[in-house]
């Protein structure tokens, strides 16, 4: 049940892109409703397996790292659909479905193998559920910084295509990454700190490449918000910073699932 599940899921995703895709270059209104009640399906099927994990599991699958990457990937669906009907940001969905389909793959990759990361206390649980969160903001943040990107250099060359029209401006991407960058560096800020305070407690703050990369993450992200409080930096250099934090965020979580004890 678990496994059918997570292909319908992956599936569903997946059709869920295309439709997302084809309402970025094709003028079609009709398109764009599809994709969100695609999308809004996709999502759905995904909460039945993140039922179906935990019924299997317990909660403490919420806090292993193949389990959290599969309910991390549910959260950044649940946030775009809010942002999607709220703000009218459905465009960014061709982004974030693919990402949600490959969250449901790594924990079925991680079912087959049977490795998975234990639980070894609360503070470790709530450190590592709080990096999901903070990774999936930042995530988000990475996603409108391509998009910022996509759109200036469509400004620069004068295109005024299909890209343009269906992507937010640059004011207003600017804006909603801005706030993303700041809620996913509080929630990656005290998870940096319990993890730290974890290590100190049971491996004698023996840090290894995760932890450097962890707090490399912060740092990043760190220099982006000082610089926008100090000087208002913001713009194409901001944007290429944002998207290397969001590459090291999850380049943590690669490093994680990939030395994760069986």
């Amino acid at each position: 049940m678990f496994f059918v599940t997570s292909v319908v899921a992956v599936i569903a995703y997946l059709a869920a892109t295309g439709a997302h895709l084809a309402t970025i270059f094709g003028d079609r209104p009709r398109l764009q409703r599809l994709a969100l009640v695609a999308t809004s399906g996709a999502a759905l099927v995904h909460l039945v397996l993140a039922g179906l994990l935990i019924a299997d599991k317990g909660f403490a699958s919420v806090f292993e790292i193949r389990g959290g990457v599969t309910l991390g990937a549910l959260v950044l669906v649940v946030v775009y659909l809010f942002f999607a009907f709220r703000f009218e940001l459905e465009s960014l969905g061709s982004f974030v479905t693919p990402l949600a389909a490959l969250g449901v793959m790594v924990n079925v990759v991680g079912t087959a193998t049977g490795a998975r990361f234990t639980l070894a206390n609360e503070i470790l649980g709530v450190h590592i559920a709080l990096a999901f969160l903070g990774t999936g903001a930042f995530t988000l943040a990475c996603i409108m910084a391509i998009v910022y990107l996509i759109q200036e250099g469509q400004l620069k060359q004068k295109k005024f295509g299909p890209l343009m029209q269906r992507f937010p401006s640059l004011d207003r991407l600017d804006a909603f990454g801005l706030r993303f960058v700041g809620t996913g560096f509080v929630m990656y800020t005290v998870s940096l700190l319990l993890g730290l305070f974890w290590a100190w407690r049971h491996a004698g703050l023996a840090l290894d490449g995760r932890s450097g990369l962890s707090v490399l993450t912060w740092a990043i992200y760190a220099i982006i918000i000082q610089a926008r409080i100090t000087v208002g930096w913001r713009g194409r250099a901001a944007a290429q910073l944002v998207i290397v934090g969001g590459l090291s965020a999850v380049g943590v979580i690669i490093l994680y699932l990939t030395r994760a004890p069986a």
